[in-house]
């Protein structure tokens, strides 16, 4: 991050630089002659992935660290940071992000910070005083909004006037609006192309929005025509609202639940995981809405990735632990957790969509529905093929074993598979077979 300075002395006004380096130190030179006229380091060490700037002059100046322990610190660079030397005192932290932050920014009265982080999430903070504080003057800070919406990390982020504009790896940027009552919402996606919008800036009046997408393209947005009329919020008969079970006390200080991942059973069902770690298995017709609350496991709160099979009989939800909880509808005890198949976080699963009746003598041990789940890591170069045996209801818990672990050519990522039983057939992002 970089950031022009004034600097009045003796009558003069000279421009400087200030430059925010990786350690969460920052630098503040002459612009004219490269000279260090300051140099500050953060009380608190980490690794910062994203920082921002703040303030006209040196007296005044503060920055935004997004640090890989997922918070964000604003700390004092300039003269007045008040703690002596050059170790700069931290003012705010910013806590409630659940991955490391890739992007920081300040609005332009410094009233609110904007981030965005590796848990596909932007959230926006206050800086007004709050009461709660933490630590000798370090006052802890939740997030004012958590917004869902982009499906893939996201990378930018830019506040101005009347709108925050956020760019991601899965090749969009999204324009999001507070409305009426308060809350937030995305009005607009610009899509760019298959992958990563690395890059995002906004003309002075505000009126374009200019990105960098992965693959060389740069685009320029109107502002003006993301006015929202594009929003799901409309109201709209199909859109049914998912009542989430009420927090635990432990959960009710916490950010408010939300849904992290859900997966379609056939048509009329759905298995979905909240953030908090509860289970839900929805039944959806024309004229009837049912939710049960399946588990509530702290093994899944915070990351989770679903994927069910299309006849209705199986969801596979991958944990952080690189484990797999299989969810069975008709199962007296819906959640199994199975021994970690990888070393890191499962971020892909396919259950392939043909059931097949097995007997006592299959590769899975018992006589049932077999499935096949494909699961990968992230960036993994091979994928587990594991057959899992779902005996009839009233019956014991599913059975499952370990079939294969199929290698995939160098630099290929697992898009998506199928099997018939004896052999499996996987399709990778880059369209090999």
């Amino acid at each position: 991050a970089a950031h022009w300075v004034r600097l009045e002395s003796q009558g003069s006004t000279r421009m400087l630089v200030a430059l925010a380096l990786a350690h969460n130190q920052a630098l503040v030179c002459d612009a004219e002659t490269g000279r260090v006229v300051h140099a500050a380091e953060c009380c608190e060490r980490s690794i910062l992935y994203a920082a921002a700037f703040a303030g006209d002059t040196l007296d005044d100046l503060v920055m935004a660290a997004g640090t890989v322990f997922n918070q964000v610190l604003v700390w004092r660079v300039g003269n007045g940071n008040g703690s002596g030397g050059g170790c700069g005192r931290v003012e705010r932290r910013l806590v409630g992000h659940e991955g490391v932050i890739f992007g920081v920014r300040f609005s332009s009265d410094r009233q609110t910070v904007a981030s965005v982080s590796d848990d596909r999430t932007l959230r926006l903070w206050s800086l007004a005083p709050p009461l709660d504080c933490a630590g000798a003057g370090v006052v802890v800070v939740a997030p004012q909004a958590t917004l869902y919406g982009h499906q893939g990390r996201v990378w930018q982020c830019l506040v101005l006037a009347d709108c925050v504009v956020t760019s991601s790896e899965d090749g969009t940027c999204r324009v999001w609006r507070s409305s009426i009552g308060g809350g937030w919402r995305a009005v607009e996606s610009w899509r760019q192309c298959k992958k990563n919008v690395w890059a995002i800036a906004a003309n002075p009046s505000q009126t374009l929005v200019a990105s960098g997408g992965g693959d060389g393209s740069l685009q320029a947005h109107a502002l003006s025509a993301a006015a929202g009329s594009r929003s799901v919020e409309a109201a709209d008969p199909r859109l049914v609202a998912v009542p989430l079970p009420p927090p635990c006390e432990e959960e009710a200080q916490g950010p408010k639940d939300h849904i992290r991942a859900f997966a379609l059973l056939g048509w009329d069902s759905a298995v979905v995981a909240t953030g908090s770690g509860h289970v839900l298995q929805l039944t959806i017709g024309t004229d009837r809405f049912a939710a049960r609350l399946a588990v509530s496991s702290p093994e899944l709160r915070g990351f989770a990735m679903a994927a069910g099979a299309a006849t209705g009989g199986l969801a596979a939800i991958g944990l952080r632990d690189g484990s797999v909880a299989l969810i069975v509808g008709s199962s007296d005890e819906p959640l199994v957790v199975v021994a970690p198949l990888h070393s890191g976080p499962v971020q892909r699963l396919v259950i392939a969509s043909t059931a097949t009746t097995t007997s006592s003598s299959s590769s899975s041990g018992c006589g049932s529905q077999t499935y096949d789940l494909f699961t990968a890591e992230a960036d993994a170069d091979s994928v587990v093929w594991t057959q899992i045996a779902v005996p009839p209801s009233g019956q014991k818990t599913p059975c499952w074993a370990k079939r294969a672990v199929l290698a995939l050519p160098f630099g290929s990522r697992f898009a998506t598979a199928t099997a018939n039983g004896r052999w499996a057939a996987v399709g990778t992002m880059r369209g090999g077979l």
